[in-house]
């Protein structure tokens, strides 16, 4: 069996973002689908911390 990964990443509605996430799977035709939340992390590639990216980074050179 194949593995397929699909991201759907905004929804305007939060009501229905908190609905489908406490279902945990959706239904898409023939298919069950997992769902999660998406949490965007900052890194910056210049010094490799969290929080802020290489154009805002204050570590030395």
């Amino acid at each position: 069996e194949e593995t397929q990964v699909r991201s759907l990443r905004y929804l305007q509605k939060e009501d229905l973002r908190i609905r489908i996430l406490n279902q945990a799977r959706i239904y898409l035709g023939w298919s069950s689908c997992r769902v999660a939340d998406h949490v965007q992390i900052l890194q910056c590639y210049r010094c490799l911390s969290f929080g802020h990216i290489a154009k805002d980074c204050r570590a030395a050179a």
